[in-house]
């Protein structure tokens, strides 16, 4: 059955609140934050109590994994625990209607999709499929990404072999045969799950504060790989998906600077040159494979084949080298001053405009020269108290963009425990 138009929403609506609770599961749903869409939906009331929502959800959960129907944990739900706990509070919220049919239609039109946080795909206004970054990725990279992409599909499969040893003794393969299992574990042969990918992500420094938040890159996984007829149950990455993530995150990190899309995926693919080039990967490497440190062994990313990047790391360096070792992305990007960066952040809360003002008037007085002047002083010539400065703020979330996201989603909640 073709997935339809309401539940590709509820799934981005699920999946928002999965990356806000845990990025790197965003397949699951803990308790704590189905109560939060409940309250963002309005749907806990005097007469349907938080708790009465819990003790539904930790029953349903229960009762499904003692079936083998999910996955999860006791403290977790899937999407489609999710699409079943929707179902059985429809009737629950709204105890007046003639039908459980027309109660959900309720729910669903003047609570869940009015009112839910909903994840907006990465790729909405980016040209993922642009000719020249897709040249880049596979035709002039493409057999050292391929060989990056083979190490983590390898590991893919030996954990998938490892679970599936686990769990076959267990209920939720009692009622599959031995060829059943074996078409399973081919059809997943040579892929990649997001544990693997989100492992590539870090192994890589993809994710960090100078490119990618964790929800930035669980948000370009489930991009890349939508809910669809064919991954409703088995939620895959074949090569040709990998590569599109890639440019995806090279469009994403960059999407500030005015460079190509393809100079955007040689930036991406300098960086991740750069991070198994450093000497903190190269040593730990040489520790590993020798057992020696890097001084006695010299080795390099090339030689070491560091996370399958023995060939990427050897032709990218030749490429890059060929162009006159450029940054790709310009140095010249306009830089916001502290005033920008904060007037940014109070933007995203609903404040009133004594607050804007207030924060116009520290920024200016934190600018003027004599304050400047002082802020600069060596901190053994500082007496008192420590006094946390606008431009300081600033500089702090340019360098780390993510706590700025932390700040808002904390002042969210806040607001949300307060109004409850």
């Amino acid at each position: 059955m073709p997935i339809s138009k309401v539940e590709h929403e509820l799934w981005n609506i699920f999946t928002y609140y999965t990356l806000h609770s845990d990025p790197t599961q965003p397949e699951h749903l803990k308790v704590a934050h189905f109560l939060r869409f409940a309250k963002d939906c309005q749907i806990v009331s005097r007469h349907l109590m938080a708790a009465d929502i819990q003790i539904m959800m930790t029953r349903e959960v229960r009762n499904k994994r003692s079936t083998g129907g999910s996955d999860g944990s006791a403290g977790y739900v899937t999407f489609y625990d999710f699409i079943s706990l929707i179902n059985m509070l429809a009737p629950k919220v709204y105890p007046e209607c003639s039908s459980p049919e027309v109660a959900l239609r309720r729910l669903l039109l003047e609570n869940v999709l009015l009112l839910a946080g909903r994840r907006i795909p990465a790729d909405m206004d980016l040209d993922v499929t642009n000719a020249e970054a897709v040249e880049v990725m596979k035709v002039t990279f493409g057999r050292a990404i391929l060989n990056i992409y083979k190490h983590y599909a390898d590991m893919a499969d030996r954990r998938r072999s490892q679970e599936m040893a686990a769990e076959k003794s267990k209920t939720a393969h009692a009622d599959m045969t031995t060829a059943q299992i074996k078409e399973m574990m081919k059809r997943m042969t040579n892929t990649i799950g997001y544990v693997e990918f989100f492992k590539f992500t870090h192994d890589f420094k993809l994710k960090s504060t100078a490119l990618l938040t964790a929800i930035q890159v669980g948000d370009i996984f489930l991009t890349s790989v939508p809910l669809d007829e064919e991954n409703r149950d088995l939620r895959i990455m074949n090569f040709d998906t990998f590569c599109s993530s890639i440019i995806l995150m090279a469009l994403v990190a960059y999407r500030d600077s005015s460079a190509t899309p393809a100079a955007k995926v040689k930036a991406l693919l300098l960086f991740m040159w750069r991070s198994v080039n450093s000497s903190e990967k190269t040593a730990k490497a040489v520790n590993d494979r020798y057992g020696v440190s890097s001084r006695t062994v010299q080795g390099h990313a090339g030689s070491l084949n560091i996370h399958g990047s023995g060939l990427f790391s050897d032709m990218f360096l030749h490429a890059w080298q060929s162009e006159g070792f450029p940054n790709y992305v310009s140095t010249e990007e306009r830089r916001e001053n502290s005033e920008e960066v904060l007037q940014k952040v109070v933007s995203m809360h609903e404040t009133g405009s004594k607050v804007r003002e207030e924060v116009t008037e520290i920024v200016k007085d934190c600018n003027s020269p004599g304050q400047q002047q002082k802020q600069s002083a060596p901190p053994s010539t500082l007496r008192g108290p420590v006094t946390l400065y606008g431009y300081q703020i600033a500089e702090l979330f340019l360098r780390k963009p993510e706590l700025s996201e932390l700040i808002y989603l904390e002042i969210a909640n806040s607001n949300c425990d307060w109004e409850s």
